[in-house]
């Protein structure tokens, strides 16, 4: 960017998202340049005019032993073996640290790459915890490398919340509760109606490149059954994570995934780790086309339910209605 021939900063435009989910212009600050596009400036001395920077400054990307193809991404719920068989490939990842000289390890559910950067993470939530009708999160949290928070600009699902259904337009259960990071005591959360093809999403939206250390994310809880199940993570449409959320049957705090071996993120992580049991991974079908999963009712799954009504309102009180939570 140059003002009547003096230049200003480097900016690194976002990739467009490929649909009109949401308005998905860029805002870029002149009088803020980013810190890693200081260009001339740090070199103590400003460009002639009229002439371009010695050297662009570029985004820091991924070891070339960590960059995956498209071969090697999941087939987004093409095939719940696919899902599986890329689980079982990558569940080895450990992250480690050194305490009292010894060597630490956390195991998770798929091989994270380190601190991956961009402009939109997208959460891909492709099963629920058995409800065919709703699904749902009540937070999620981004972390930069020293562990501080992160608050994307705009948080948007393909298909809204139950604030798009008729008759729910006062619902408080929107994608804005993805902004502000843990749920809180006032009820925050998020739901949304299921679908399966295409899967349910949420991005989350930077003006600026971020590098993330750690993703927390907390299930759907006041109904569990709502909860998300499989899940695939993505940052500017390439898998960094796969994986299956917790039941969230009691407050357990959150569900973390680290991108790091920061020796303070891992610990201080360590306890929110997830690794689900052979049975979670495991999904039954009966003769009439019903499902169980981890001992769940088994709900039909052959032809269509009446959706149930839900109602959550500002007062942070559920409306009371037949056949719904």
């Amino acid at each position: 960017m140059y003002c009547d021939e003096r230049y200003v900063a480097t900016f690194l435009c976002r990739k467009a998202p490929g649909h009109v989910h949401f308005d998905f212009k860029q805002v870029v600050l002149l009088d803020q340049p980013p810190a890693q596009t200081a260009g001339p400036r740090s070199s103590g001395g400003a460009s002639a005019p009229g002439r371009s920077p010695s050297s662009a400054p570029r985004l820091p990307s991924r070891p070339p032993r960590e960059r995956r193809t498209s071969i090697d991404r999941s087939p987004s719920f093409g095939g719940r073996s696919g899902v599986l068989r890329e689980r079982q490939r990558s569940a080895s990842r450990s992250r480690a640290g050194a305490v009292d000289g010894s060597v630490v390890q956390v195991l998770q559910q798929y091989e994270t790459p380190a601190h991956p950067c961009g402009f939109i993470f997208k959460l891909l939530l492709l099963s629920t915890w058995s409800d065919v009708h709703y699904i749902g999160l009540a937070g999620v949290e981004l972390y930069d490398l020293a562990g501080r928070p992160l608050r994307p600009k705009r948080a948007v699902s393909n298909y809204g919340s139950v604030r798009n259904l008729p008759g729910m337009e006062n619902d408080i259960r929107t994608e804005d509760a993805f902004l502000h990071g843990p749920p809180s005591s006032s009820g925050r959360m998020w739901l949304a109606p299921f679908h399966r093809q295409p899967p349910n999403s949420v991005e989350l939206v930077f003006d600026e490149p971020a590098h993330v250390s750690c993703i927390k994310l907390w299930n759907y809880a006041r109904t569990p059954t709502r909860g998300v199940r499989d899940i695939e993570i993505f940052v500017d449409d390439l898998l960094i994570y796969q994986g299956v959320m917790r039941q969230e049957l009691t407050d357990s705090g959150g569900e973390a995934v680290l991108f790091t071996d920061d020796q303070r993120i891992v610990e201080r992580e360590r306890s929110h780790i997830y690794l689900p049991s052979a049975d979670e991974l495991v999904a039954f079908f009966d003769e009439h086309g019903q499902v169980q999963q981890n001992g769940q009712p088994s709900v039909p799954t052959g032809f269509p339910i009446e959706r149930p009504l839900t109602a959550m309102h500002s007062s942070c009180h559920q409306i009371p209605v037949v056949g719904g939570k």
